[in-house]
């Protein structure tokens, strides 16, 4: 039977044409949600995965701020004892041990720019090559081992400099000194690289590397420590997990303290790109359901005799609900194996045109098997549904046909 109705779909141009916007529809349907479901799954990652996701930057509430402007802000110092003693907090340290500078890795390639970011147990992955530190050692970082020291975003025509080449090898970081000099002098601190870390594994930059508090403190005390002087500065709190935040923002709130976080998710961009998605969904299966009623109405008018054929003969009403329903699975069957072959065509153009931007995203979309199975479903059982319809309604008419023609 299923030979059968191959055979009589492709001699009907009006089947290839189904065949052809069935197989569009299901594109369009799969494309917004796997396109939905990525850029969630992008936004997820920067919390999961980014430190940052789980980090609170910690000031005075504003009754004690409008305190301070009276008496000035430099006396004021945060109750660090307290403020760890929170359930759920793993770090707290200075907002300002966080610094980026040029270094001795300049060259034609990159302008040798870096991004030091504090490293403890509980900001630093597991699985890092080499060696790890702690907090008494100096002079001593933890770098990408697609290692990339530039300001910019990467181009097509970066190129990483392997990790492993430079591991144990040392560079020169460059940084003011207002302390010495009140019109500030250059002081130079030496880097080893003494382990490297995957930075698509917690959604760093790579030209970021990890230093010790000892080192950020030491830079920071001679350049914007004295910059900043006066001004009241936050303090990151790093909490262990994101959905214990809210609890910690209360429990700062007991302190006088208010929580801020550091990375937020632009919810109007998520709205909009899931405004976009919905839409493209609910029009392709408008256009599926439009198209499937377009056709039946075209076949139940061409069939009505062989419907009546198929009566006479012997044929049940089962029987002849089968055949057409059988026409119409195998006709959605084909279009969707035409759209998955197109979708991952489509899938790798995208990976390949926008490779670019998915290095600086640090994200690889991903092809979701349940987003596919949904999107078949909605191919195959609305057409499945709409002809069950018609042809219960097309055997009706046909016994009418049938009794007008014995009379």
């Amino acid at each position: 039977m299923i030979k059968l109705t191959i055979k009589k779909l492709f001699r009907n141009k009006v089947n290839i044409t189904m065949i052809i916007i069935f197989a569009i529809c299901s594109l369009t349907l799969t494309g917004a949600l796997m396109f939905e479901k990525n850029y969630i799954q992008m936004q997820k990652d920067d919390f999961d995965k980014n430190v940052d996701g789980r980090t609170l930057l910690v000031s005075p509430s504003k009754k004690i701020i409008e305190e301070l402007s009276e008496s000035g802000f430099e006396n004021y110092e945060y109750d660090y004892k307290s403020i760890l003693a929170i359930k759920h907090i793993q770090a707290v340290f200075d907002s300002n041990l966080e610094t980026f500078g040029e270094t001795t890795l300049k060259n034609d390639d990159y302008d040798g720019y870096v991004n030091f970011r504090y490293g403890n147990e509980y900001t630093l992955p597991n699985n890092i090559k080499g060696e790890k530190f702690s907090g008494n050692d100096s002079g001593v970082v933890i770098c990408p081992k697609n290692f990339y020291p530039d300001s910019n975003d990467i181009t097509s025509d970066s190129k990483y400099i392997d990790g492993e080449t430079l591991l144990n090898t040392t560079f020169d970081f460059t940084y003011k000194d207002y302390v010495t000099n009140s019109k500030g002098i250059n002081r130079t601190k030496t880097f080893k690289i003494i382990g490297l870390y995957d930075n698509t594994v917690l959604k760093e930059k790579s030209n970021t590397c990890f230093a010790t508090a000892k080192d950020l403190q030491e830079m920071y005390d001679v350049e914007l420590a004295v910059l900043n002087k006066g001004a009241l500065m936050s303090i990151n709190v790093i909490v262990d997990d994101i959905k214990n935040l809210p609890y910690v923002k209360e429990e700062l709130t007991k302190l006088n303290l208010r929580g801020s976080d550091k990375l937020v998710i632009d919810n109007n961009a998520v709205s909009g790109l899931r405004v976009i998605s919905y839409t493209c969904i609910v029009f392709a299966i408008i256009m599926i359901i439009g198209i499937t009623i377009t056709y039946m109405k075209k076949r139940n008018i061409m069939n009505k005799k062989e419907i009546g054929v198929f009566s006479s003969l012997g044929f049940s009403s089962l029987q002849i609900q089968t055949i057409y329903m059988v026409d119409i699975l195998v006709l959605s069957a084909i279009s969707t194996i035409i759209s998955t072959i197109l979708s991952f065509v489509v899938y790798f153009f995208i990976l390949k045109k926008y490779e670019i931007y998915f290095i600086n995203a640090l994200y690889q979309p991903k092809l979701y098997i349940l987003r596919y199975l949904l999107a078949y479903l909605v191919t195959i059982i609305v057409p499945l549904l709409i002809n069950y319809v018609f042809t219960r309604s097309s055997l009706k008419n046909s016994d009418n046909y049938l009794m007008k023609e014995a009379l």
